[in-house]
C-alpha cells in the first residue's frame, strides 16, 4: 500500500486543503524514514485497566482524519503532541488538591452489553475518595442498590490523591517520575509497562490537581498507540488507545479538559462493551454519615 492510497482511505475532511494534505503526506514519509533505523516503542497496556468496568469500544468515524504524535518527524516524545491543546484547556479548570478531610465525590453511569447474548446491564457507581486513598463506593445495578464498599489507603497499588498532588507538573518530568515509581513496577505483569496505565488512571480518576492533571494529559499523548480526533463543532476531543486487548476511547470536553466518558470493549470478556458517562466530579467536605455508617455495618 502506498502512502497516497492510505491518505485516500483516511478520507480527510473536505476542510483540509490540498496543501495541508500534501504537508501531512510529507511528514508521514519523513517520519517513516526516520524510523528505519529506530526501534519503535512497543504497544503499551490500556489506561487504568483495573478501574475501568468492562472493556472497550472505540469510536469509528468515517471521513475523519486521525492525528497523533506519530505524524511529526521531529525527535522527542512531546514534539507535535496532539493532546497539547487539551492539556492547555485543562489548565484553565481549577481542580484543588484534596486536604483537611476533603473528598472527591464522583458518580458514573455504565451501560454494559454482552456480545454473545446481547444482554444489557445498567450500572451506577457513586464514590467518595479521600486524600490518603481511602474510598467508599455504592453500586446500583439495574435499579438494585448494593451495600457500601469500603477500602483503606493501603488496598491499592495506584497513586493516592496525596501522592498525585506531589508529582511533577512538567509532562516530561511527570512521565519520568511515573515510569520510575514503585507503582509502575507493580502495576502489571510480565511484558507490561505500567507508566501509560498509571497516567490513564490519573486522568480517569479526576482528583489530580490542575497542573498535574494537565501534565498527565500531555504525557499520555506521547505514546505511539494513542490517536486523537477533535470534533470542533461539538467541542469534543476523542482519545483512543489502541491496545492489544482492544481499543479504548475516552471523550473529553475540549474547552475544559474534563473527562466526559469512555467507550471500551474487552475481547477477554467475550467482547463485552462498556459505555461510561461521568455525571459528577466534585470536591466536597467529607463523606456523608449514612455512607460511613453503612460501610461500618458491612465490616
Amino acid at each position: 500500500m502506498t502512502i497516497d492510497t492510505r491518505l485516500q482511505e483516511l478520507a480527510p475532511d473536505p476542510a483540509y486543503s490540498a496543501e495541508q494534505v500534501g504537508l501531512i503526506r510529507a511528514r508521514v514519509l519523513d517520519r517513516a524514514a526516520a524510523l528505519d533505523d529506530t526501534s519503535r516503542r512497543r504497544t503499551l497496556p490500556r489506561p487504568g485497566r483495573r478501574l475501568l468496568v468492562g472493556g472497550a469500544l472505540a469510536l469509528t468515524v468515517a471521513g475523519a482524519l486521525i492525528i497523533g504524535p506519530v505524524l511529526d518527524p521531529a525527535p522527542g516524545p512531546f514534539a507535535a503532541n496532539a493532546l497539547t491543546p487539551l492539556a492547555q484547556a485543562a489548565q484553565r479548570t481549577e481542580v484543588p488538591p484534596l486536604s483537611n478531610g476533603q473528598v472527591l465525590h464522583r458518580t458514573t453511569e455504565h451501560r454494559m452489553t454482552e456480545a454473545a447474548s446481547g444482554k444489557v446491564t445498567n450500572m451506577r457507581q457513586e464514590e467518595w475518595t479521600l486524600g490518603d486513598g481511602t474510598f467508599y463506593r455504592q453500586t446500583t445495578v439495574d435499579g438494585e442498590v448494593g451495600p457500601v464498599e469500603y477500602s483503606g489507603p493501603s488496598a491499592s497499588d495506584d497513586f493516592t490523591p496525596g501522592e498525585i498532588a506531589a508529582l511533577p507538573t512538567d509532562p516530561a518530568e511527570l512521565l519520568k517520575a511515573v515510569k520510575n515509581s514503585p507503582q509502575a513496577a507493580s502495576y502489571c505483569g510480565d511484558g507490561c509497562s505500567g507508566e501509560q496505565s498509571l497516567l490513564g488512571t490519573i486522568i480517569y480518576r479526576g482528583y489530580a490537581p490542575t497542573k498535574v492533571w494537565a501534565a498527565a494529559i500531555e504525557a499520555y499523548g506521547s505514546f505511539d498507540d494513542v490517536q486523537v480526533r477533535v470534533d470542533e463543532a461539538k467541542h469534543l476531543t476523542y482519545v483512543t488507545e489502541v491496545a492489544k486487548g482492544g481499543p479504548l476511547t475516552m471523550r473529553f470536553d475540549s474547552a475544559t479538559g474534563r473527562l466526559l466518558g469512555y467507550h471500551s470493549t474487552s475481547p477477554q470478556d467475550g467482547g463485552r462493551t462498556d459505555t461510561m458517562r461521568a455525571l459528577l466530579s466534585k470536591v466536597e467536605n467529607g463523606v456523608p454519615a449514612r455512607i460511613v455508617g453503612d460501610a461500618r455495618r458491612q465490616e
